[in-house]
């Protein structure tokens, strides 16, 4: 399928047409996404720190075994918003 040049020229427009506070709202809000997630890994840990001691070494250890999992998820996710954010940085 063939892109006309009149699309092309307005997917230009629009483009061009993305004003510097565009740009600065969006990383704002990737920046409070990275935060939360920094947020919840800290969570996540203080969680375990509390349980360590408090049950038997079983259930701890599949309870960290879970949260360790979230914890690499979380800073996953980190790393795609700070790529993104990287990306439409101005």
């Amino acid at each position: 399928m063939k892109i006309s040049g009149k699309i092309i020229d307005k997917i230009n427009e629009a483009v061009n047409d993305v004003q510097e506070s565009d740009y600065k709202a969006f990383n704002k809000q990737i920046a409070l996404l990275i935060a939360d997630e920094k947020e919840a890994i800290e969570g996540y840990e203080k969680a375990l720190e509390i349980l360590t001691g408090r049950m038997t070494n079983a259930q701890y250890n599949e309870i960290k075994r879970e949260l360790d999992h979230i914890i690499q998820e979380e800073r996953e996710h980190i790393e795609e918003l700070e790529s993104l954010k990287s990306k439409i940085d101005k």
